[in-house]
């Protein structure tokens, strides 16, 4: 993003922010959701009924 914007090229700077937003957005996610997903999974790997998604 900076080095669009150094040159210029704001087009690819809007586009790198959006992504950036994007992915902070994601890691805000992940880091709400991980610990239920992980339990869920460990769970879900000891259970011989159901098949953990590898």
């Amino acid at each position: 993003m900076e080095a669009a914007k150094f040159l210029g090229d704001l087009e690819t700077a809007a586009v790198c922010d959006r992504i950036l937003q994007e992915e902070l957005a994601m890691a805000q996610w992940l880091e709400h959701n991980n610990p239920g997903l992980v339990r869920q999974f460990l769970a879900r790997v000891d259970d011989p009924n159901i098949q953990a998604k590898r």
